[in-house]
């Protein structure tokens, strides 16, 4: 009997033991999650996209026609930057901007200013693209906005002194592949990065030049109609995005008064 009793009060220790035991291991494991997840919270911030209105092309409308989203002959913005197939154009790019900066070039403009603003102007043009394009860093980003910037701007002014026809350092047939490539959605660089580049490389002879106008005189051959596109300046296109923007903004009815 008084062996019956010891051994219920053994099993009964043992049961006691088993389960403090238990409850301590998933107090602990408990705990443990609960910290897991606040270190989660700290580290993995989600990307700031409320001003995001430069998008990638989601996945399945992109494997339905490839070509249809991807830039023929260049790359503007990060998200085709250093494509090999694409090279062929930073050549020219540099030409742009070699014109445009050099210190012999007559009319040459001063870089320096031109660098601060690309740099001061990263964070909110970063904030434009919805993954904050964060594959390329600081350096990398900004050499992209002030070439890739620059380049448009130039050439626009090229085009602007040829009367939209041709541009002496373009091929004619790119025109059109370069119009079809600027209105992608993955190819864009928000429009105040090139307000600012345009600003800052404006000649005495422009003050009455707009950018946006220059841009719509850029684009009006893929209207394919008589829309004089002064008249679209006129109603006063405002807070545009980029160059898609600004095209889409262009085609819509004009507003009844």
């Amino acid at each position: 009997m008084r062996n019956c009793s010891l051994t219920r009060l053994l099993l009964h220790k043992t049961s006691r033991t088993f389960h403090d035991t238990a409850k301590a291991w998933n107090q602990q494991n408990l705990s443990k999650w609960k910290a897991t997840l606040k270190e989660e919270l700290a580290i993995n911030v989600p990307n700031d996209t409320e001003n995001g209105c430069i998008y990638r092309v989601p996945v399945n409308m992109r494997e339905v026609q490839p070509d249809a989203y991807a830039p023929t002959i260049i790359s503007i913005g990060p998200y085709h930057l250093g494509q090999e197939r694409l090279q062929a154009m930073e050549e020219l790019k540099w030409k742009f901007f070699h014109r445009l900066f050099h210190p012999k070039q007559p009319n040459g403009v001063e870089l320096d200013p031109a660098m601060k603003a690309m740099e001061d102007l990263e964070q909110d043009a970063r904030r434009c693209y919805w993954d904050n394009a964060e594959q390329h860093s600081k350096d990398k980003f900004v050499r992209m906005m002030l070439v890739d910037g620059c380049f448009i701007v130039e050439l626009l002014r090229e085009l602007k002194h040829n009367n939209f026809q041709c541009a002496p350092s373009v091929q004619r047939w790119m025109l059109p592949t370069l119009r079809r490539d600027l209105i992608m959605l993955e190819n864009q660089l928000p429009l105040f990065v090139f307000q600012k580049l345009f600003e800052l490389t404006k000649r005495s002879d422009e003050s009455s030049t707009c950018l946006e106008q220059l841009a719509l005189c850029f684009f009006n051959p893929l209207l394919q109609s008589q829309r004089d596109v002064r008249a679209v300046n006129a109603q006063g296109i405002q807070n545009t995005l980029h160059f898609l923007d600004l095209f889409r903004q262009s085609i819509l009815p004009f507003p009844v008064n």
